[in-house]
């Protein structure tokens, strides 16, 4: 059995949890029609997104896109929606500190995520330590490849010279959990959020689980570093 020695983590409600229904009472606020929030996850406007995320529009664009779709009301500004998407984001120090005690195990760590220009570009800012603090970071609106697509997993594993089988990954999607583990990438599901990407109470609960697992797999050598 090949030991594991590479554990990738997604980012939005793993390393950093938005709160997504503040961002969709700012939809609501500045909306004058009836069209869902939750329909740029979950409806007829996921195209906008996905787009956004694969860095096929940028941040202009998708506020035209937004501005458009909702019909915003005259005073709302593209600032103003940006502000938001930024603030809905809180950073989970402790999962920041699972991945640097796996770094100092001697344990290789990657962050692949669906992520837009503009949070790339804020995290970068705000909190470089995300970024810098992975071995290898896979962004899709700068790779054109957006989860479950497996060559998001594909790219990471050539990269590090890892095999599929030697390696974890950490996501709070299921369907890109199903879809790493077709390619024999061992997954587990982060189970944080429920409808709409909307919190499910169980962050606690879900983040000691993690720990508890990683810790096990280190104590009976099922998890070691990858030898030259």
């Amino acid at each position: 059995m090949h030991p594991i020695g590479c554990v990738m983590f997604d980012f939005g409600n793993v390393v950093g949890i938005f709160d997504t229904p503040r961002f969709h009472s700012f939809i609501r606020e500045n909306s004058q029609n009836h069209t869902e929030p939750r329909d740029l996850f979950f409806g007829p406007l996921t195209d906008v997104f996905k787009r956004y995320d694969l860095g096929e529009i940028n941040d202009h664009k998708f506020f035209g896109f937004i501005q458009q779709a909702f019909q915003f009301r005259s005073n709302a500004i593209m600032d103003d929606l940006f502000y938001v998407f930024g603030d809905v984001l809180d950073i989970d120090r402790e999962i920041l500190r699972i991945r640097d005690e796996l770094r100092r195990q001697g344990i290789v760590t990657a962050l692949i995520t669906n992520m837009n220009p503009f949070h790339a570009a804020y995290i970068r800012r705000k909190y470089p330590e995300i970024f810098n603090g992975f071995d290898y970071n896979f962004i899709s609106c700068e790779e054109g490849i957006v989860k479950p697509n497996p060559e998001a997993w594909i790219r990471t594993l050539d990269h590090l010279g890892f095999k599929a089988e030697e390696t974890i990954f950490i996501d709070d999607f299921i369907d890109n959990i199903e879809e790493c583990c077709k390619l024999g990438i061992k997954g587990w599901h982060y189970n944080i959020t429920g409808k709409y990407y909307y919190q499910n109470g169980k962050l606690n609960e879900e983040r000691q689980k993690l720990k508890d697992f990683l810790s096990l797999l280190w104590n009976r050598g099922i998890m070691a570093p990858k030898l030259p």
